[in-house]
């Protein structure tokens, strides 16, 4: 998992723009941003398992009706779904750790969207769906930043952004 932090730490802690003073100026809390990932991993997870059912389903009937060289191309299916899979389990795991305020979680989440990114990209140019590829890359790209810019309570909330007024000084009881 180090090797993976290691490949991509650009990400992690990137360079490229400042997570501290984005353009976009909202406080995110972390704990809620780990809890939206964590549902929402889960949900593609499942949808994954779905899938990979489907596609052997699919993969068979194909094969029993007299499809050659059906089985090579499900199986690629299969493993890339699989890979998928892999990425979805950890964002659900990453965003749990981050609603447990455990700081690591957000770059497990960060280290499986660039993975599930990756794969996507991969299985669509075999299906030539360059559509599948730019939605993917805005979706990703807008998880990652809101992950990104979230905060923990005990980091600095984001330079610039507006901070909601204190709550008014609590009066004595009248008696």
């Amino acid at each position: 998992m180090e090797a993976l932090y290691r490949a991509f730490d650009f990400l992690i802690h990137p360079t490229f723009w400042d997570p501290n003073n984005p353009p976009m100026k909202v406080n995110v809390n972390a704990k809620t941003v780990g809890l939206v990932s964590a549902i929402l991993g889960a949900l593609f997870a499942l949808f994954a398992l779905f899938a990979i059912l489907g596609l052997l389903a699919l993969g068979g009937v194909a094969t029993a009706v007299g499809g050659t060289g059906v089985g090579g191309l499900v199986m690629v299916g299969v493993i890339f779904i699989i890979l998928a899979l892999i990425t979805d389990l950890m964002w659900t795991y990453g965003g749990w750790q981050m609603y447990q305020e455990k700081p690591e979680g957000r770059s497990m989440v960060v280290v499986s969207l660039a993975l599930s990114f990756i794969f996507s990209v991969v299985g669509d140019l075999f299906s030539t769906n360059i559509g599948g590829i730019i939605i993917s890359l805005i979706i990703n790209g807008a998880i990652y930043y809101f992950v990104m810019i979230s905060r923990f309570p005990n980091e600095a909330p984001v330079a610039g952004a507006v901070m909601p007024p204190p709550p008014p000084p609590a009066t004595p009881p009248t008696v």
